[in-house]
């Protein structure tokens, strides 16, 4: 009956039992014990009034039935009140327009950018951003006069397609010398470019049917879950058709004098942003101790269980579409030449020093993790110093269960935890990760976001996996910007995780498999074991976990070092210039081991110059990875044959 009402399984109420054990050994709980019995008094009373208010119901006592439902509703309300996380006040932080994504600076790519409220077109920034990394956005709302002959891309998003339609004409001459024009959801108005006649009406689209593209294992997103809708259109016929949904056209390619134009006809922000952040969720009336969590937003429930990372497979399509026929310098997802990468973390949740033997593990086999401590715990300085990486464990409820027992918390302002974690830290450090506590959400879609950049937080991972789920519920393994409920930027980063204990059934195969994944999609796998199960049931599928990264060659990392990574990677300018047999390539790098990648599909590449000294490369699949350190570089890349 309990689980019913609470929307839980079996494992919380274990917990629950376990604390009150643990309470009751331990005199200096008392308060909290207490506390415990006061839930379940109110818990059994409210079952009782249920009960008699059936019986006095059955046999017609009205009056009594009444007196009765009045008082299980107070103890109803009790109970709700009580174990309902709280809602702090919040600030007035809304997503903006970020004056560092705003710079004026060039490079070979341009998002064109307009603003809008309710649309999601910044989900561009972040398509961009993980397949490029450094690039261009401009506002056209704001500035009229842009050039766009310097760029060699130029992608317009949906709030722009209205507004830059005065530059149809430009963007024709942009096209016919060789460059490359990304288009979402164009009006009519620009079938002179596209080639392609458009509708008024948007049709909801249910799934991927065709894909006409020569990519290993790209018929995965056959099976991608569908929130978008897509343009009515009539295909011109120089048009290449690239991808259908319900059979009919939304990924279309037409050349145009010496360059091409992709047209996207469907609401790729939309789809990007609900598979990624999920959706907007009702809470549910009891929900009872757990309210929302993370995974209650996912976008369908077949992702619950997903091995596959569909929003990356996608957004690696979308690249290779554009990137056909041409070269686009960019810079590799990871440094120097790892292919996949591990984020190993740790919920301390009032472990206190008996997560030693974890610790002391760590820094023994040289392994990096990141541990999210509980504010108000006890652990010791000592002890912290030894962590490679902290983060704060975000603690929402006014009490919390786990084994260690029942904890009341009295840092109820986010800004209090981060001072407190500093303090326990002896070292100050900054704390610029998180993760909340049991995954608690909030009714409001993004309120949390907002707290955590408000606070300083710079990437947190709270989405993810509960009992009974597991793999890539958001599609992604890669850190993404949250947008508001107005479709602007919340200036921080999520980056789900797939792995937590062996919930929902993740074994020795699965892991493998999800390893195995990781290093075919170049992705990301973030995963969660807590200390209190290192000497137990988790510790063999953690030492699993480690010994089968090392194997496939993946970095195994912290959230600090690769938040560190990814904010040098994206501040790093990249320009460069086709010329007869060779490419000139000039960077800034902003970071240590940051990796140039160079696509070749068609023109194979002789040698490359750094600096005018013959530099040695890698290569992955149809790319070469250059090495280039920190500093200013000029790169010369020579093709074979002069092609």
């Amino acid at each position: 009956i309990v689980c019913y009402m609470y929307d839980c399984d079996d494992g919380l109420l274990s917990d629950l039992f376990e604390a009150i054990s643990t309470c009751v050994a331990q005199t200096s709980q008392c308060k909290e014990f207490l506390l415990v019995i006061l839930l379940n008094i109110t818990l059994m009373l409210w079952l009782f009034c249920f009960l008699l208010c059936l019986i006095l119901f059955l046999i017609s006592i009205k009056v009594w039935w009444l007196i009765s439902s009045m008082f299980m509703g107070i103890l109803m309300l009790v109970n709700y009140l009580i174990l309902s996380p709280p809602r702090y006040p919040l600030k007035n932080v809304n997503g903006s327009r970020s004056s560092c994504l705003f710079e004026d600076y060039d490079s070979n790519i341009l998002l064109l950018m307009a603003e809008t409220k309710n649309d999601w077109s910044y989900a561009w920034v972040n398509f961009w951003q993980k397949e490029v990394g450094f690039f261009t956005i401009k506002d056209i709302s704001d500035d009229l006069n842009i050039d766009i002959q310097a760029n060699q891309i130029i992608c317009v998003s949906r709030s722009a397609v209205d507004r830059a339609e005065y530059l149809i004409d430009v963007l024709k001459d942009f096209v016919s010398v060789g460059g490359i024009l990304v288009i979402e959801c164009p009006s009519d108005r620009w079938q002179e470019l596209t080639m392609i006649e458009i509708a008024d009406n948007e049709i909801n689209c249910s799934r991927i049917t065709t894909i006409d593209l020569n990519m290993p294992d790209i018929e995965i997103l056959k099976g991608m879950p569908l929130n978008t809708k897509r343009l009515k259109a009539r295909i011109g016929q120089n048009v290449s058709i690239l991808m259908k949904m319900d059979d009919e056209p939304v990924i279309c390619e037409a050349r145009f004098g010496k360059g091409k134009i992709v047209s996207i006809l469907f609401d790729y922000s939309l789809q990007s942003v609900s598979m990624k952040q999920g959706y907007k969720v009702k809470k549910k009336w009891m929900r009872g101790i757990d309210g929302i969590k993370t995974p209650d937003m996912v976008m369908d429930k077949s992702l619950l269980n997903n091995i596959y990372p569909y929003a990356d497979i996608m957004d690696r399509f979308l690249m290779r579409v554009v990137e056909r026929e041409t070269v686009i310098p960019r810079w590799w997802y990871y440094p120097k030449t790892y292919q996949a990468t591990l984020i190993m973390s740790h919920d301390e949740d009032y472990f206190d020093d008996k997560s030693c033997p974890l610790v002391e593990y760590e820094a023994e086999n040289n392994i990096y993790s990141t541990f999210f401590l509980m504010p108000d715990s006890t652990i010791s300085p000592n002890l912290i110093k030894r962590m490679t990486d902290i983060g704060v464990h975000w603690n929402r409820f006014k009490i919390s269960v786990d084994k260690e027992g029942i904890h009341q918390n009295k840092l109820a302002d986010l800004k209090k935890q981060l001072i407190s974690l500093k303090q326990m830290s002896s070292e100050n450090r900054d704390i610029l990760s998180s993760r909340i506590h049991h995954l608690a959400w909030d009714k409001d879609y993004v309120r949390c976001f907002k707290v955590l950049k408000d606070n300083g937080i710079k990437i947190d991972s709270s989405y993810g996996p509960l009992r009974g789920n597991k793999g890539y519920l958001y599609g992604t393994g890669f850190p993404f910007y949250p947008l508001d409920e107005h479709g602007r930027i919340i200036e921080m980063f999520e980056i789900p995780f797939q792995v937590q204990e062996q919930f929902g059934g993740v074994d020795n195969s699965y892991l493998k498999e999800l390893i195995q994944g990781a290093v075919k999609y170049n992705t990301t796998l973030v995963t969660l074991y807590h200390p209190h199960y290192f000497e137990g049931a988790s510790r063999k599928d953690y030492l699993d976990v480690i010994s089968m990264a090392r194997e496939y060659g993946l970095w195994m990392t912290s959230f600090g070092d690769y938040l560190k990574h990814w904010e040098a990677r994206i501040k790093s300018k990249i320009n460069y210039v086709s010329m007869e047999g060779m490419l000139k390539i000039e960077v800034d790098v902003q970071g240590d081991n940051l990796t140039l990648c160079v696509p070749q599909y068609q023109q194979r590449i002789s040698d490359v110059l750094v600096d005018g000294d013959i530099k040695r490369y890698d290569r992955i699949d149809n790319n070469i990875l250059i090495e280039v350190e920190y500093g200013t570089h000029k790169l010369e890349i020579y093709y074979q044959d002069g092609s």
